[in-house]
């Protein structure tokens, strides 16, 4: 009876369990099993006879097998054991295994097989972002799910990696969910790239156990971050042709083609004019030679983006020659005054006359000679030229200047005339009032005080215009002191009177004054002062003046905040009728107020203001083509004029 019932229980089994065995039972696994999982199974041994045998256990994965199990069991006839067997996927065990696995045991001469199962390291991962194009520095947030090949969710990390850049985030996966960022880096060239997502687990060795990957493509954006001007020159001759080309660039610096405003500025601040080009186009300036020398400014924008790119015109003293009926025209075509000797000849006459013009101005000289047809032949310091076959007419051969229509020799012998009477017009008024008069002599009564002269309201005149009618060109040292808070101390009479006592030692020392806005210039030429070296009286001016308003500072509660440079350069100096005029040659007025502008209570000297005072001033460089003035080391007479300034001051105040 017991052993029909056994019987009967064994077929059962059959169809219970799918693999058996006459004697050795294996319990069900799982489908899917990935690294690092419990594993447990159970098997039963139910020999028909006595046995007494090892009952050995092996994992065997794509025909690769590891030994789980080995122990010796006794069983009597008919007896039935369950052996359980539990252990951990790890990789100490199962390094190496993967893939199609099943449990194979052996007990005596009887063996069995398990089901079939899949042991792997696989994670399945699914992403979502917000949207899928991007800027250059924008964030991308990425959310996720992470679940292992055997249905469980993960509990581990996800790294998240833009393809072609060092970019990289690692976050924690809780539950098999994540959320993590990565910030596009701002030079990710434009276009579609790749977002590679990693999950994985680790034991607790910390080495990876099972990983899963996924890769999702977003588009990055072309972003314009730059805009400049390319130029094939910084320094171009006036009438010449200048090629440039406006440039956008990406992230990368790749060309972009945008409109683009194009402004171009000149050396005095005039927009000369705005147009607008497209950007990668190629593009060129045609220039006049009456174009201001100096430094001229291409201004572009397109959108937020904007820049200016220098160039410079150089100067251009030029002549053009002109015949009108029986004048010769003479007109400076040029950027600057023209400054130099012409000769002009006719057959075998040659005369040679000091011109001085302005750009845009003409001279006529009167041309005579046999009547025939000659050829004039001009020399000047552009060259040689010849006007041909210019009929003229008269008794000899003669050149002849006119000024204000009138022939320079005549002209001379009307302005003598004119001295001539008017002196002695003056004397005959000076003699009839000498002679009404008794003279009575008085000793003055000299004053105590000191009157200081309001030199703030003095016009600067910079003559560039053209205003200078005759002038030469001179080496002058030129001083600028900038009151940076004049809207603060205009009103403050102390003050003032500081400022204008600091430049009394120029007006001392024959310097000219000019005002320009919250600038004074200071003037150093050898037309005002008789000296043709005027560089260390400047610094000595400099430093007094320096020297000055520090004194006030210091014993004022109203500061004066200023600045103070030195340049020297060349100007086109006029002095006529007591009056000084000047025009700037290239920037040298602009060179000056531009290091006072950046100057801080010091006192800044140019590169070229150092190189005429080396071994005579101490200085430190401040950047390229500026110094600072430490010390001034040689004053010479210079001395003597600050002491007896200051002995005067001391007077004065007491």
């Amino acid at each position: 009876m017991q052993k029909r019932a056994l019987l009967t229980i064994i077929l059962l089994s059959l169809f219970i369990i799918p693999i058996v065995n006459a004697e050795i039972l294996i319990s069900e696994t799982n489908e899917v099993y990935n690294f690092g999982d419990s594993f447990s199974v159970s098997i039963i041994l139910a020999p028909s006879t006595y046995a007494s045998e090892y009952l050995i256990a092996n994992l065997i994965c794509n025909a690769q097998s590891v030994e789980i199990y080995k122990s010796p069991h006794t069983l009597a006839p008919l007896e039935s054991k369950q052996v359980d067997i539990s252990f951990s996927l790890d990789s100490f065990l199962v390094s190496g295994l993967e893939g199609n696995c099943e449990i194979q045991t052996t007990f005596g001469t009887e063996s069995s097989s398990s089901r079939k199962f899949t042991l792997t390291k696989e994670i399945f991962v699914s992403l979502s972002l917000e949207k899928a194009d991007f800027n250059p520095g924008e964030e991308i947030l990425i959310t996720g799910t992470a679940t292992k090949a055997n249905s469980q969710p993960l509990e581990g990390f996800v790294e998240i990696s833009l393809q072609g850049t060092d970019t990289k985030a690692i976050s924690l996966v809780n539950a098999g969910t994540f959320q993590s960022a990565i910030i596009v880096p701002e030079k990710t060239p434009a276009g579609t790239q790749s977002l590679d997502i990693l999950v994985y687990e680790k034991d607790e060795n910390e080495e990876t156990i099972n990983e899963g990957s996924a890769i999702k493509e977003i588009k990055i954006n072309q972003i314009p971050t730059s805009i400049d001007v390319a130029l094939d020159s910084v320094t171009i001759a006036p009438g010449s042709e200048l090629k440039y080309k406006v440039l956008i660039l990406d992230q990368t610096g790749n060309e972009m083609t945008f409109p683009v405003n194009l402004k171009l500025v000149s050396p005095s601040g005039k927009v000369l004019s705005e147009s607008e080009v497209s950007s990668s186009d190629d593009l060129v300036l045609s220039t006049e030679t009456n174009y201001i020398p100096g430094e001229w400014i291409f201004q572009v924008s397109s959108d937020a983006l904007e820049n200016n790119r220098k160039f410079t015109i150089d100067p251009l003293p030029l002549l053009s020659y002109e015949v009108q009926d029986d004048r010769l025209k003479v007109t400076n075509i040029g950027n600057v005054v023209y400054d130099q000797p012409l000769e002009i000849k006719i057959s075998d006459k040659t005369e040679s006359f000091d011109i001085n013009l302005s750009p845009g101005k003409s001279k006529f000289y009167q041309l005579s000679a046999p009547t025939g047809d000659y050829d004039i032949e001009l020399a000047s310091s552009q060259g040689a030229s010849s006007l041909s076959s210019v009929a003229l007419t008269g008794s000899a051969i003669s050149i002849d200047d006119i000024t204000l229509g009138i022939k320079s020799k005549t002209l001379n012998l009307i302005i003598w005339a004119i001295v001539l009477i008017v002196l002695i017009i003056a004397a005959i008024i000076l003699y009839r009032k000498v002679a009404k008069k008794d003279f009575t002599g008085k000793t003055p009564k000299l004053s105590n005080k000191t009157t200081f002269k309001d030199i703030s309201n003095e016009n600067y005149q910079d003559t560039q215009s053209g205003n200078i009618a005759e002038g030469k060109k001179q080496h002058a040292s030129i001083i600028a002191l900038k009151i940076k808070n004049q809207s603060e101390i205009e009103n403050n009479q102390e003050a003032i009177k500081s400022i204008d006592s600091a430049l009394l030692k120029a007006k001392g020392e024959k310097a000219k004054i000019y005002v320009s806005e919250n600038y004074r210039i200071v003037i150093f030429a050898k037309a005002i002062t008789g000296e043709a070296n005027n560089n260390l009286i400047a610094a000595a001016i400099a430093n007094q003046i320096k020297e000055t308003l520090n004194t006030h500072n210091r014993s004022s509660k109203t500061k004066i905040k200023y600045g103070i440079a030195i340049h020297v350069g060349e100007l086109i100096t006029e002095s006529k009728e007591n009056k000084f005029r000047f025009t700037s040659i290239g920037n040298t007025i602009s060179t000056v107020k531009n290091m006072a502008e950046t100057s801080n209570s010091q006192i800044l000297i140019s590169e070229a203001f150092r190189e005429k005072t080396i071994g005579k001033i101490k200085a430190e460089k401040v950047s390229s083509k500026v110094f600072k003035m430490q010390e001034l080391k040689s004053r010479h007479k210079y001395d003597e004029f600050i002491k007896r300034f200051e002995e005067k001051q001391r007077k004065n105040k007491g």
